[in-house]
């Protein structure tokens, strides 16, 4: 059974389908290539594009990082700092400064919110998959399977 991402021998991507969906985030795609254990979330510099007067910086997640944040985000809804609309302005404090007090200085509201707009992109696509016949999910791989006929056609009729 193939998981999502996955070619037929179980070593590349398909080419129809993004990276985000052979590693389950890009802190296993960063271990894969360098071959050691990522974790911490990694400041760059972007792609060269200036984005108003300074250059601003790409961070990259680590599957801790993204534990913790979640970890936070439900000690803060446990602590009622997050109603109808969003998080209280309470909430994306202490969210701030708990993510900036274990990893540093650059993480600040707009990168977490980022984050959390990732995540979120993530998880609807998992579940549009979820929702269609054939597809199941590997509570160890923590991913999407489904066998090869059943990618095959997906990927046909979502070439995007």
């Amino acid at each position: 059974m193939r998981e999502q991402g996955e070619s037929r021998e179980g070593s590349e991507p398909s080419a129809h389908c993004s990276n985000h969906f052979r590693y389950k985030n890009s802190t296993q795609m960063d271990n894969e290539i360098c071959g050691e254990d990522v974790e911490c979330i990694n400041v760059g510099t972007s792609s060269g594009k200036k984005r108003g007067r300074r250059e601003k910086k790409n961070t990259t997640w680590s599957e801790s990082a993204d534990e913790y944040l979640a970890d936070i985000l439900i000690e803060q809804i446990n602590l009622g700092r997050k109603d109808g609309t969003g998080w209280t302005t309470e909430g994306w404090r202490e969210i701030e400064r708990k993510m900036k007090e274990k990893y540093g200085g650059e993480c600040v509201k707009d990168k977490i919110r980022n984050r959390l707009r990732t995540i979120k992109h993530h998880y609807n696509h998992i579940k549009t998959l979820m929702g269609l016949s054939g597809f199941g999910w590997d509570d160890v791989t923590k991913r999407v399977t489904a066998n090869d006929q059943v990618w095959d056609d997906y990927v046909k009729a979502h070439p995007d």
